[in-house]
């Protein structure tokens, strides 16, 4: 039994998936990060080099074109592992998974709310229709649900 003043409400509950996992932390520091990022470029690097000179090669053009065009696939395969690497870390899958699980919620929550809406909306429905039948003396005899 409820004792006075207490809540009469529904109990809310939080959806464990909103809370973080344990060991969900990331613990590199960036110089190992760093590293880890060279020892990731260093086999593009070379691709790219050997690539890069067999075109400049075969096209019969000088090595300056070498350098810049080996210097920028090396800059954009940079760029795009540094950019993997932030995007799959331990701490931005975490935080996806944190977003994603309240977007489920929130959607859950307004569904939840649409439905009790036209349920009600029915109710009033059905009740208006009740009430004009009643005043038009289309039912002489209502039957009211007993509380």
């Amino acid at each position: 039994m409820m004792g006075m003043g207490q809540p009469t409400g529904a109990m809310i509950t939080i959806d464990p998936a909103l809370h973080g996992a344990g060991g969900s932390e990331s613990y590199e520091t960036p110089v190992s990060s760093a590293k880890g990022q060279v020892i990731r470029l260093l086999p593009m690097t070379i691709v790219c080099l050997v690539l890069t000179a067999g075109v400049i090669w075969l096209m019969g053009l000088s090595w300056p074109y070498l350098l810049i065009r080996f210097s920028a696939l090396t800059a954009a395969t940079f760029i795009r592992l540094n950019g993997q690497e932030f995007e799959h870390s331990r701490n931005k899958v975490e935080r996806h998974r944190i977003d994603a699980a309240a977007a489920l919620r929130e959607k859950e929550l307004d569904q939840t709310h649409e439905l009790k809406k036209m349920a009600l909306t029915t109710y009033l429905e059905i009740a208006r229709a009740q009430r004009l039948r009643l005043q038009s003396g289309m039912i002489d005899f209502v039957r009211l649900p007993m509380a």
